[in-house]
């Protein structure tokens, strides 16, 4: 088994990672009524943003773990968030719908990988008898991530617009990336 110590580190950054990318991952309804005004959509278009990322982002599971297997957890960690983290960030300054909708979908891409990289992660660092805890409180990270969403991204849109909030989204993840380069 690793360093005891070291694996609650890798457990709070795969926490910290996943929260940030939940609230990107679970966005798209509180973002809905700001999208829709702002870029004058109709209730379809503005389904089909969080079908094509959830989508995608299943899609992307099963290439993602099979990747994981050969190239390693930290590969797919840094894959993980930089592929969800930059193209957010592209995504926040796109107005034509049909673009919108393709970087969302390459954003569902990136979240997909969440899953198998964070469970093959806490299943080297963590024994039998504390794998279950590790899962739980990285699992729990999900859920608060989408309530953190509900509340975060409809303030920033109240004041500043659903793309700046996309785009504090988008760097909020890029900042967990440079962090986790360190580890």
């Amino acid at each position: 088994m690793k360093n005891m110590n070291y694996r609650w580190i890798i457990l709070l950054l795969f926490v910290v990672s996943q929260l940030i990318l939940s609230i990107g991952g679970f966005g798209w309804g509180p973002l809905a009524p700001f999208l829709k005004k702002t870029m004058s959509l109709n209730g379809t278009q503005i389904g089909l943003i969080s079908s094509s990322f959830y989508l995608t982002a299943s899609l992307s599971a099963l290439p993602a773990g099979i990747a994981i297997d050969r190239y390693g957890v930290k590969t797919g960690v840094l894959s993980w968030i930089g592929i969800t983290g930059i193209f957010l960030l592209v995504l926040s300054f796109i107005h034509n719908y049909a673009l919108f909708l393709i970087f969302v979908a390459l954003s569902g891409i990136g979240y997909g990988m969440g899953n198998p990289v964070a469970s093959k992660g806490l299943f080297m660092w963590f024994d039998l008898r504390t794998r279950g805890t590790a899962f739980g409180i990285r699992q729990a990270a999900v859920t608060v991530g989408g309530a953190v969403a509900g509340i975060l991204l409809v303030f920033i849109s109240e004041r500043m617009g659903p793309y700046i909030a996309i785009r504090t989204v988008g760097a909020m993840i890029m900042i967990m990336f440079i962090i986790c380069l360190f580890f």
